[in-house]
Protein backbone atom coordinates (compact mmCIF):
# COMPACT_ATOMS: atom_id res chain seq x y z
CA UNK A 1 0.00 0.00 0.00
CA UNK A 2 1.63 3.00 -0.96
CA UNK A 3 1.80 6.20 1.10
CA UNK A 4 0.80 9.08 1.19
CA UNK A 5 1.10 12.85 2.90
CA UNK A 6 1.68 12.47 6.22
CA UNK A 7 1.26 8.80 6.53
CA UNK A 8 4.22 6.35 7.49
CA UNK A 9 4.33 3.39 6.74
CA UNK A 10 3.67 2.38 10.14
CA UNK A 11 0.45 4.38 10.16
CA UNK A 12 -0.54 3.35 6.84
CA UNK A 13 -0.87 -0.15 8.31
CA UNK A 14 -2.73 0.89 11.38
CA UNK A 15 -4.94 2.49 9.44
CA UNK A 16 -5.48 -0.90 7.49
CA UNK A 17 -5.94 -3.10 10.54
CA UNK A 18 -8.09 -0.28 12.03
CA UNK A 19 -9.87 -0.25 8.88
CA UNK A 20 -10.42 -4.49 8.92
CA UNK A 21 -11.53 -4.91 12.29
CA UNK A 22 -13.60 -2.37 11.76
CA UNK A 23 -15.38 -3.56 8.55
CA UNK A 24 -15.86 -7.59 10.29
CA UNK A 25 -13.59 -10.25 9.87
CA UNK A 26 -16.82 -11.96 8.19
CA UNK A 27 -16.61 -9.51 5.32
CA UNK A 28 -13.03 -8.78 5.16
CA UNK A 29 -11.21 -12.06 5.05
CA UNK A 30 -11.13 -12.30 1.36
CA UNK A 31 -9.75 -8.69 0.98
CA UNK A 32 -6.09 -10.83 1.59
CA UNK A 33 -6.92 -12.46 -1.84
CA UNK A 34 -6.92 -8.94 -3.61
CA UNK A 35 -3.55 -7.84 -5.30
CA UNK A 36 -3.89 -4.29 -3.89
CA UNK A 37 -4.17 -6.06 -0.46
CA UNK A 38 -1.54 -8.76 -0.08
CA UNK A 39 2.25 -8.20 0.65
CA UNK A 40 5.01 -7.70 -1.85
CA UNK A 41 5.97 -11.12 -0.97
CA UNK A 42 2.85 -13.12 -1.80
CA UNK A 43 2.77 -10.81 -5.20
CA UNK A 44 5.74 -11.96 -6.23
CA UNK A 45 5.50 -15.55 -5.88
CA UNK A 46 1.92 -15.13 -7.80
CA UNK A 47 1.73 -17.68 -10.68
CA UNK A 48 0.17 -17.30 -14.07
CA UNK A 49 -3.88 -18.23 -14.24
CA UNK A 50 -4.78 -20.93 -16.99
CA UNK A 51 -7.53 -21.11 -19.40
CA UNK A 52 -9.89 -23.42 -16.63
CA UNK A 53 -9.27 -20.90 -14.32
CA UNK A 54 -10.63 -18.37 -16.79
CA UNK A 55 -13.44 -20.69 -17.27
CA UNK A 56 -14.47 -21.48 -13.53
CA UNK A 57 -14.08 -17.47 -12.77
CA UNK A 58 -16.77 -16.34 -15.93
CA UNK A 59 -18.72 -19.10 -14.78
CA UNK A 60 -19.35 -17.89 -11.03
CA UNK A 61 -19.91 -13.83 -12.26
CA UNK A 62 -22.96 -15.50 -14.46
CA UNK A 63 -26.44 -14.13 -12.79
CA UNK A 64 -29.40 -16.40 -13.85
CA UNK A 65 -31.84 -13.53 -14.91
CA UNK A 66 -35.60 -15.46 -13.60
CA UNK A 67 -34.69 -15.66 -10.17
CA UNK A 68 -35.38 -19.24 -8.41
CA UNK A 69 -37.39 -17.64 -5.59
CA UNK A 70 -41.17 -18.23 -6.59
CA UNK A 71 -43.64 -16.33 -4.79
CA UNK A 72 -46.57 -18.19 -3.67
CA UNK A 73 -49.96 -16.86 -2.93
CA UNK A 74 -52.17 -19.36 -1.32
CA UNK A 75 -56.10 -19.99 -1.66
CA UNK A 76 -57.07 -18.69 1.27
CA UNK A 77 -55.09 -15.28 0.50
CA UNK A 78 -56.93 -12.33 -1.74
CA UNK A 79 -53.88 -10.71 -3.21
CA UNK A 80 -49.93 -10.12 -3.31
CA UNK A 81 -49.26 -6.79 -1.03
CA UNK A 82 -45.53 -5.74 -1.91
CA UNK A 83 -43.81 -3.28 0.21
CA UNK A 84 -40.32 -1.70 -1.11
CA UNK A 85 -38.18 -0.53 1.16
CA UNK A 86 -34.77 0.16 -0.71
CA UNK A 87 -32.12 3.40 -0.64
CA UNK A 88 -31.44 3.12 3.23
CA UNK A 89 -28.42 4.06 2.36
CA UNK A 90 -27.38 3.00 6.21
CA UNK A 91 -24.81 5.33 8.37
CA UNK A 92 -24.09 7.39 5.05
CA UNK A 93 -23.92 11.27 6.64
CA UNK A 94 -24.19 12.55 2.76
CA UNK A 95 -27.42 11.52 2.09
CA UNK A 96 -28.85 9.43 5.15
CA UNK A 97 -31.70 7.14 5.73
CA UNK A 98 -34.99 9.43 6.48
CA UNK A 99 -37.05 8.78 9.54
CA UNK A 100 -34.24 6.96 11.28
CA UNK A 101 -33.29 9.36 14.51
CA UNK A 102 -37.55 9.89 15.71
CA UNK A 103 -38.17 5.95 14.15
CA UNK A 104 -40.77 7.44 11.97
CA UNK A 105 -39.15 4.95 9.11
CA UNK A 106 -39.87 1.80 11.33
CA UNK A 107 -43.55 3.33 12.23
CA UNK A 108 -43.99 3.63 8.89
CA UNK A 109 -43.20 0.23 8.28
CA UNK A 110 -45.11 -0.96 10.57
CA UNK A 111 -48.02 0.64 9.84
CA UNK A 112 -47.93 -0.45 5.79
CA UNK A 113 -47.25 -3.94 7.05
CA UNK A 114 -50.49 -3.71 8.96
CA UNK A 115 -52.43 -2.39 5.99
CA UNK A 116 -51.66 -5.07 3.98
CA UNK A 117 -52.71 -7.60 6.35
CA UNK A 118 -51.21 -10.33 6.32
CA UNK A 119 -54.02 -12.62 7.53
CA UNK A 120 -55.72 -12.50 4.61
CA UNK A 121 -52.84 -11.67 2.07
CA UNK A 122 -49.68 -12.81 0.61
CA UNK A 123 -47.24 -9.85 2.46
CA UNK A 124 -44.11 -9.63 0.92
CA UNK A 125 -41.35 -6.84 2.25
CA UNK A 126 -38.51 -6.19 -0.28
CA UNK A 127 -35.83 -4.54 0.60
CA UNK A 128 -34.69 -3.24 -3.48
CA UNK A 129 -31.22 -2.76 -3.06
CA UNK A 130 -28.76 0.54 -2.09
CA UNK A 131 -28.76 -1.00 1.60
CA UNK A 132 -25.10 -0.36 2.84
CA UNK A 133 -24.40 3.06 1.75
CA UNK A 134 -21.36 4.87 -0.30
CA UNK A 135 -19.27 5.85 2.45
CA UNK A 136 -17.94 2.47 4.30
CA UNK A 137 -14.14 2.70 1.45
CA UNK A 138 -10.94 3.10 3.29
CA UNK A 139 -10.63 6.51 1.58
CA UNK A 140 -13.41 7.77 3.64
CA UNK A 141 -11.27 6.57 6.94
CA UNK A 142 -8.01 8.18 5.71
CA UNK A 143 -10.26 11.64 5.54
CA UNK A 144 -12.52 10.82 8.59
CA UNK A 145 -13.28 13.83 10.89
CA UNK A 146 -11.55 13.37 14.56
CA UNK A 147 -14.15 14.05 16.91
CA UNK A 148 -13.75 14.70 20.66
CA UNK A 149 -16.72 13.74 23.32
CA UNK A 150 -16.58 13.92 26.93
CA UNK A 151 -16.54 10.64 29.20
CA UNK A 152 -20.01 11.71 30.74
CA UNK A 153 -21.44 12.03 27.31
CA UNK A 154 -20.22 9.21 25.93
CA UNK A 155 -22.26 5.71 25.99
CA UNK A 156 -22.02 2.79 27.83
CA UNK A 157 -20.58 0.54 25.19
CA UNK A 158 -18.00 3.29 24.14
CA UNK A 159 -16.88 3.22 28.18
CA UNK A 160 -17.16 -0.35 27.87
CA UNK A 161 -14.76 -0.68 24.85
CA UNK A 162 -12.55 2.27 26.22
CA UNK A 163 -12.10 0.01 29.75
CA UNK A 164 -11.65 -3.55 27.85
CA UNK A 165 -8.75 -2.02 26.27
CA UNK A 166 -6.83 -0.35 29.30
CA UNK A 167 -7.26 -4.07 30.95
CA UNK A 168 -6.26 -5.70 28.14
CA UNK A 169 -3.01 -4.04 27.81
CA UNK A 170 -2.52 -4.47 31.78
CA UNK A 171 -2.22 -0.79 32.17
CA UNK A 172 -3.19 1.13 34.60
CA UNK A 173 -6.59 3.80 34.00
CA UNK A 174 -5.08 7.15 34.23
CA UNK A 175 -6.74 10.39 34.67
CA UNK A 176 -6.00 11.84 31.39
CA UNK A 177 -7.21 8.57 29.83
CA UNK A 178 -10.10 8.53 30.82
CA UNK A 179 -11.54 12.16 30.56
CA UNK A 180 -12.35 12.29 26.68
CA UNK A 181 -13.34 9.87 24.13
CA UNK A 182 -11.97 10.73 20.89
CA UNK A 183 -13.29 9.01 17.47
CA UNK A 184 -12.86 9.17 14.32
CA UNK A 185 -16.52 10.07 12.22
CA UNK A 186 -16.47 7.02 9.55
CA UNK A 187 -18.67 3.48 9.68
CA UNK A 188 -17.51 0.65 8.42
CA UNK A 189 -18.98 -2.42 6.60
CA UNK A 190 -19.20 -4.21 9.87
CA UNK A 191 -21.53 -1.23 11.59
CA UNK A 192 -23.66 -1.19 8.25
CA UNK A 193 -24.70 -4.61 8.39
CA UNK A 194 -25.33 -5.13 12.12
CA UNK A 195 -28.15 -2.20 11.65
CA UNK A 196 -28.75 -3.96 8.07
CA UNK A 197 -29.64 -6.90 10.31
CA UNK A 198 -31.52 -5.50 13.04
CA UNK A 199 -34.01 -3.71 10.68
CA UNK A 200 -34.34 -6.93 8.99
CA UNK A 201 -35.23 -8.53 11.75
CA UNK A 202 -37.62 -5.82 13.07
CA UNK A 203 -39.34 -6.45 9.84
CA UNK A 204 -39.20 -10.72 10.67
CA UNK A 205 -41.36 -9.30 13.99
CA UNK A 206 -44.26 -8.96 11.99
CA UNK A 207 -45.85 -12.51 11.31
CA UNK A 208 -46.56 -13.66 7.98
CA UNK A 209 -44.62 -11.21 6.59
CA UNK A 210 -41.63 -12.73 3.88
CA UNK A 211 -38.61 -10.65 3.37
CA UNK A 212 -36.71 -10.52 0.22
CA UNK A 213 -33.18 -9.29 -0.13
CA UNK A 214 -32.01 -7.67 -3.79
CA UNK A 215 -28.85 -6.06 -4.76
CA UNK A 216 -28.55 -2.67 -5.88
CA UNK A 217 -25.77 -0.66 -7.31
CA UNK A 218 -23.94 -0.15 -3.74
CA UNK A 219 -24.42 -3.70 -2.35
CA UNK A 220 -22.46 -4.85 -6.87
CA UNK A 221 -19.65 -2.34 -5.46
CA UNK A 222 -19.26 -3.73 -2.38
CA UNK A 223 -19.33 -7.55 -3.62
CA UNK A 224 -16.66 -6.23 -6.05
CA UNK A 225 -14.35 -4.52 -3.69
CA UNK A 226 -14.67 -7.08 -0.45
CA UNK A 227 -14.90 -10.26 -2.90
CA UNK A 228 -18.11 -11.36 -1.11
CA UNK A 229 -21.19 -11.52 -1.31
CA UNK A 230 -22.91 -9.36 1.65
CA UNK A 231 -26.26 -10.07 1.51
CA UNK A 232 -26.05 -14.10 0.98
CA UNK A 233 -23.84 -13.71 4.25
CA UNK A 234 -26.24 -11.79 6.10
CA UNK A 235 -29.40 -14.41 4.88
CA UNK A 236 -26.81 -17.00 6.53
CA UNK A 237 -26.50 -15.60 9.63
CA UNK A 238 -30.24 -14.87 9.89
CA UNK A 239 -31.37 -18.00 8.91
CA UNK A 240 -34.79 -17.30 8.47
CA UNK A 241 -36.97 -19.67 6.25
CA UNK A 242 -39.46 -16.47 5.79
CA UNK A 243 -35.89 -14.47 4.48
CA UNK A 244 -34.90 -15.22 0.84
CA UNK A 245 -32.17 -13.43 -1.34
CA UNK A 246 -32.65 -12.79 -4.44
CA UNK A 247 -29.48 -12.09 -6.91
CA UNK A 248 -28.60 -10.16 -9.58
CA UNK A 249 -29.72 -6.43 -10.33
CA UNK A 250 -32.34 -7.13 -13.60
CA UNK A 251 -34.24 -10.29 -12.31
CA UNK A 252 -37.93 -11.76 -12.99
CA UNK A 253 -39.59 -13.42 -10.27
CA UNK A 254 -41.98 -15.76 -10.81
CA UNK A 255 -45.64 -15.80 -9.10
CA UNK A 256 -47.88 -18.46 -8.10
CA UNK A 257 -51.74 -17.56 -7.62
CA UNK A 258 -53.73 -20.86 -6.21
CA UNK A 259 -57.12 -21.11 -6.54
CA UNK A 260 -59.98 -23.30 -5.79
CA UNK A 261 -58.68 -27.33 -6.13
CA UNK A 262 -55.34 -27.67 -8.08
CA UNK A 263 -55.71 -24.78 -10.47
CA UNK A 264 -53.12 -22.42 -10.31
CA UNK A 265 -52.50 -19.02 -12.38
CA UNK A 266 -48.83 -17.81 -12.84
CA UNK A 267 -47.13 -14.27 -13.72
CA UNK A 268 -44.28 -12.16 -13.59
CA UNK A 269 -42.43 -9.49 -11.50
CA UNK A 270 -39.76 -7.69 -12.28
CA UNK A 271 -37.12 -5.79 -10.69
CA UNK A 272 -34.67 -3.27 -11.71
CA UNK A 273 -32.21 -1.93 -8.92
CA UNK A 274 -29.01 -1.21 -10.43
CA UNK A 275 -29.68 3.22 -11.04
CA UNK A 276 -28.62 5.25 -7.76
CA UNK A 277 -25.34 5.38 -9.68
CA UNK A 278 -26.38 6.61 -13.08
CA UNK A 279 -25.90 10.58 -14.00
CA UNK A 280 -29.37 11.62 -14.79
CA UNK A 281 -31.27 13.23 -11.88
CA UNK A 282 -34.37 14.37 -12.85
CA UNK A 283 -37.52 13.21 -15.09
CA UNK A 284 -37.90 11.63 -18.54
CA UNK A 285 -33.32 11.65 -18.48
CA UNK A 286 -33.93 9.91 -15.84
CA UNK A 287 -36.71 7.14 -16.78
CA UNK A 288 -34.23 6.23 -19.64
CA UNK A 289 -31.35 5.95 -17.77
CA UNK A 290 -32.89 2.53 -16.18
CA UNK A 291 -32.18 0.39 -19.57
CA UNK A 292 -28.96 1.71 -19.48
CA UNK A 293 -28.13 1.08 -16.17
CA UNK A 294 -30.61 -1.85 -15.51
CA UNK A 295 -31.51 -3.46 -19.01
CA UNK A 296 -34.38 -4.27 -20.60
CA UNK A 297 -37.10 -6.45 -18.12
CA UNK A 298 -39.85 -8.43 -19.97
CA UNK A 299 -42.17 -9.37 -17.08
CA UNK A 300 -45.56 -8.77 -16.75
CA UNK A 301 -45.17 -6.17 -14.18
CA UNK A 302 -41.47 -4.22 -13.50
CA UNK A 303 -40.73 -2.50 -10.50
CA UNK A 304 -37.49 -0.21 -10.45
CA UNK A 305 -35.83 0.93 -7.37
CA UNK A 306 -33.55 3.36 -6.19
CA UNK A 307 -33.73 6.37 -8.97
CA UNK A 308 -35.00 9.96 -8.45
CA UNK A 309 -38.51 9.74 -9.78
CA UNK A 310 -41.04 7.93 -8.15
CA UNK A 311 -44.99 7.37 -9.66
CA UNK A 312 -45.91 4.85 -12.63
CA UNK A 313 -44.73 5.80 -15.91
CA UNK A 314 -45.61 3.18 -18.60
CA UNK A 315 -48.61 0.78 -19.04
CA UNK A 316 -46.26 -1.94 -16.58
CA UNK A 317 -43.63 0.19 -15.21
CA UNK A 318 -43.39 1.93 -11.58
CA UNK A 319 -40.75 3.80 -9.83
CA UNK A 320 -40.65 3.08 -6.73
CA UNK A 321 -39.80 6.04 -3.90
CA UNK A 322 -36.89 5.47 -1.71
CA UNK A 323 -35.71 5.83 2.21
CA UNK A 324 -33.00 7.81 1.48
CA UNK A 325 -33.32 11.77 2.91
CA UNK A 326 -32.56 13.33 -0.48
CA UNK A 327 -32.67 13.08 -4.37
CA UNK A 328 -29.43 12.22 -6.43
CA UNK A 329 -27.89 16.19 -6.99
CA UNK A 330 -24.22 17.13 -9.01
CA UNK A 331 -21.54 17.85 -6.83
CA UNK A 332 -22.04 21.05 -4.57
CA UNK A 333 -25.95 21.54 -5.38
CA UNK A 334 -28.20 22.09 -3.14
CA UNK A 335 -30.14 18.87 -2.94
CA UNK A 336 -34.15 18.67 -2.78
CA UNK A 337 -36.11 16.05 0.05
CA UNK A 338 -36.86 12.86 -2.12
CA UNK A 339 -40.66 12.16 -2.73
CA UNK A 340 -41.85 9.09 -1.04
CA UNK A 341 -44.59 7.03 0.14
CA UNK A 342 -45.01 5.30 -3.19
CA UNK A 343 -43.26 2.10 -2.11
CA UNK A 344 -46.79 -0.15 -1.63
CA UNK A 345 -48.92 -2.12 -4.18
CA UNK A 346 -51.74 -4.51 -4.42
CA UNK A 347 -51.15 -7.37 -6.85
CA UNK A 348 -53.91 -9.33 -7.91
CA UNK A 349 -53.81 -12.36 -10.98
CA UNK A 350 -56.76 -12.78 -12.62
CA UNK A 351 -55.24 -15.15 -15.47
CA UNK A 352 -51.97 -16.31 -16.45
CA UNK A 353 -49.67 -13.42 -17.85
CA UNK A 354 -52.36 -10.39 -15.89
CA UNK A 355 -51.75 -8.77 -12.87
CA UNK A 356 -53.76 -6.16 -12.16
CA UNK A 357 -51.70 -3.40 -9.82
CA UNK A 358 -53.25 -1.00 -6.96
CA UNK A 359 -51.09 1.73 -5.93
CA UNK A 360 -51.53 1.30 -2.36
CA UNK A 361 -51.36 -2.21 -0.68
CA UNK A 362 -55.13 -2.08 0.60
CA UNK A 363 -58.67 -0.76 -0.48
CA UNK A 364 -59.65 1.94 1.56
CA UNK A 365 -62.80 0.60 3.49
CA UNK A 366 -66.20 2.08 2.17
CA UNK A 367 -68.35 4.70 4.33
CA UNK A 368 -71.60 2.97 5.23
CA UNK A 369 -73.93 6.07 3.82
CA UNK A 370 -71.80 6.13 0.68
CA UNK A 371 -72.47 2.25 0.58
CA UNK A 372 -76.23 2.51 0.56
CA UNK A 373 -75.72 5.25 -2.15
CA UNK A 374 -73.94 2.79 -4.13
CA UNK A 375 -76.51 0.31 -4.03
CA UNK A 376 -79.46 2.32 -4.77
CA UNK A 377 -77.51 3.75 -7.57
CA UNK A 378 -77.11 0.16 -8.71
CA UNK A 379 -80.48 -1.02 -8.43
CA UNK A 380 -81.57 1.59 -10.49
CA UNK A 381 -79.08 0.66 -13.30
CA UNK A 382 -80.73 -2.73 -13.34
CA UNK A 383 -84.33 -1.35 -13.72
CA UNK A 384 -83.44 1.18 -16.44
CA UNK A 385 -81.92 -1.72 -18.27
CA UNK A 386 -84.80 -4.30 -17.80
CA UNK A 387 -86.82 -1.31 -18.87
CA UNK A 388 -85.18 -0.23 -21.85
CA UNK A 389 -84.84 -4.26 -23.18
CA UNK A 390 -88.94 -4.73 -22.32
CA UNK A 391 -89.93 -2.08 -24.60
CA UNK A 392 -86.96 -2.67 -27.43
CA UNK A 393 -88.67 -6.15 -27.07
CA UNK A 394 -92.13 -4.89 -27.87
CA UNK A 395 -91.41 -2.24 -30.70
CA UNK A 396 -89.62 -5.10 -32.73
CA UNK A 397 -93.22 -6.48 -33.28
CA UNK A 398 -94.53 -3.85 -35.55
CA UNK A 399 -90.93 -3.29 -36.76
CA UNK A 400 -90.26 -4.20 -41.10
CA UNK A 401 -87.90 -6.51 -41.40
CA UNK A 402 -84.74 -4.70 -41.39
CA UNK A 403 -83.34 -7.09 -44.73
CA UNK A 404 -86.33 -5.85 -47.19
CA UNK A 405 -87.28 -3.21 -48.71
CA UNK A 406 -89.79 -0.83 -47.39
CA UNK A 407 -91.28 0.86 -50.53
CA UNK A 408 -90.87 -2.52 -52.09
CA UNK A 409 -92.94 -3.87 -49.90
CA UNK A 410 -95.47 -0.83 -50.27
CA UNK A 411 -95.89 -1.90 -54.09
CA UNK A 412 -96.46 -5.32 -52.97
CA UNK A 413 -99.38 -4.52 -51.15
CA UNK A 414 -100.83 -1.98 -53.43
CA UNK A 415 -100.47 -4.85 -56.23
CA UNK A 416 -102.07 -7.30 -54.24
CA UNK A 417 -105.06 -5.03 -52.76
CA UNK A 418 -105.76 -4.22 -56.77
CA UNK A 419 -105.85 -8.09 -57.46
CA UNK A 420 -108.46 -8.61 -54.78
CA UNK A 421 -110.78 -5.55 -56.17
CA UNK A 422 -110.39 -6.79 -59.42
CA UNK A 423 -111.28 -10.76 -58.67
CA UNK A 424 -114.74 -9.61 -56.18
CA UNK A 425 -115.47 -7.49 -59.16
CA UNK A 426 -115.35 -10.71 -61.50
CA UNK A 427 -117.29 -12.69 -59.37
CA UNK A 428 -120.06 -9.97 -59.40
CA UNK A 429 -120.54 -9.00 -62.86
CA UNK A 430 -118.13 -10.29 -65.05
CA UNK A 431 -115.57 -8.68 -67.01
CA UNK A 432 -115.11 -7.23 -70.62
CA UNK A 433 -112.14 -6.20 -72.40
CA UNK A 434 -110.82 -6.36 -69.04
CA UNK A 435 -112.91 -4.06 -67.98
CA UNK A 436 -115.44 -5.18 -65.05
CA UNK A 437 -118.92 -5.45 -66.11
CA UNK A 438 -120.00 -2.82 -63.43
CA UNK A 439 -117.92 -0.25 -64.39
CA UNK A 440 -119.07 -0.58 -68.21
CA UNK A 441 -122.56 -0.20 -67.32
CA UNK A 442 -122.05 2.63 -64.52
CA UNK A 443 -120.63 5.02 -67.26
CA UNK A 444 -123.44 3.99 -70.25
Amino acid sequence: MSTRKNQSENKVQEIIEKYIKESGEDFTANLRGNVNWATADEVKNLKRPTQQDYFDAIHNRQTNPVSSEVIVVEEHQKALNLIFRNGLNIRDMGNPMFGEEDKTNKKNLSTNINLADAAHNKVCVIYGGDLLGEEWELKKLNNAKIIEQDITDASYQEVKGLADEILKENEKPQKNDTEHVKKALFFALGERVKVLKRDILYTLRHPGVEVYLVNGAQEEKINKYFKIDVLATLVAAIDNPRLHYIRGVNTVVNVEKKHDGEKSTFATIGLLTNNSLSKARKGQAAINAVKLNSGENMADVVFSTNTNVAGKKGPRDYYVSSESTFIETPAKKNPAERPRGYNTFSLRIPANREITVIEGSNVPHTNPLEMIVYKEYIKNEVMRETLNRRMTEELQKYELPKTSDPVRKIQQYLARREREQRQAAVNEGGVKDGIPMSDMSSKH
